[in-house]
């Protein structure tokens, strides 16, 4: 299998992340169901080396759904680095894993959320109610595919863009990609977002009320 195939796998499996979820180890059931095409690829020839990635996997995770792409692609690039070092060197490849996995993987989750649910979300459903107010009003056929077609293109076409490019990234960057993503201007982006679904809540009881 190649390593594109094998990627893909991963990218393919991370949309089930939270489809093992327990209250125990969170995602981590998830991720190591994600990353394992990926293990098996580094670690062949190493059953022992295997097995001890698939442990370290079931480690307990927990962050953002989205934010996890950008953790796996880091950590399928320190997998294969571990894989290819030894003694001390492996190990120090492994602990920068287990950082990323606790303590940036935390860290990202504050962003993610702050963006995704505490904007994106309410601002993509305030546009899209909007819409649907503004078309219903106008006695316009299909009101409400075209409010909730917005709403659903506004929140899912950047969260689409932000696992994919966060996964690439992290393939790209290890561990870096996430001071990356921390050196972006998000907290400008999130007050936008909240004020566009300010304006599109009172935009929508304006023509709730206007007679």
């Amino acid at each position: 299998m190649t390593a594109s195939l094998s990627l893909m796998q991963v990218m393919l499996r991370l949309t089930l992340l939270q489809a093992c979820w327990d209250p125990a180890r969170m995602q981590a059931g998830g991720l190591a169901f994600a990353l394992d095409p990926w293990l098996k690829r580094c670690w062949r020839g190493d059953p022992e080396g295997l097995r001890s990635a698939r442990l370290r996997q079931l480690a307990h995770f927990n962050t953002h759904p989205y934010a996890a792409w950008l953790v796996a692609g880091a950590l399928c690039t320190l997998e294969a680095e571990a894989a290819a070092a030894s003694g001390a060197m492996r190990e120090a490849v492994l602990r920068r894993g287990e950082d990323l996995r606790v303590k940036t993987a935390c860290s990202l989750a504050a962003l993610y959320d702050s963006f995704f649910w505490g904007a994106l979300l309410p601002a993509s459903a305030a546009v899209g109610a909007a819409i649907f107010f503004a078309a219903s009003k106008a006695e316009l056929s299909y009101s409400a595919v075209a409010g909730g077609g917005a709403a659903l293109l506004l929140y899912n076409v950047p969260a689409l863009v932000a696992r994919w490019w966060g996964f690439r990234r992290g393939l790209e960057r290890g561990e870096k990609a996430a001071l990356e993503i921390a050196r972006l201007p998000a907290q400008s982006w999130i007050v936008g977002f909240r004020r566009i679904a300010a304006g599109a809540a009172i935009a929508s009881l304006g023509v709730v009320a206007y007679n």
